[in-house]
């Protein structure tokens, strides 16, 4: 029985983690974009994007979980 709630709960964590990286991946490519037409800084300046977006899911992926 224990085993069993165990496995639930570390299925939930994973996927839970797993949809919350790719949605942050996916606001850090769409956060880091430069606006070609104005040549203006990114939406979100004040934010270093020192890292690729799939990187930046990767992390984010470890640090939730």
């Amino acid at each position: 029985m224990m085993n069993k709630f165990v496995i639930v709960v570390v299925t939930t964590l994973i996927m839970l983690t797993l949809v919350l990286a790719i949605i942050g991946g996916y606001w850090h490519s769409t956060a880091s974009e430069i606006n070609d037409d104005l040549k203006e800084l990114p939406n979100h300046f004040y934010i270093e994007f020192a890292t690729e977006s799939i990187l930046e899911g990767v992390f984010t992926f470890l640090r939730y979980f």
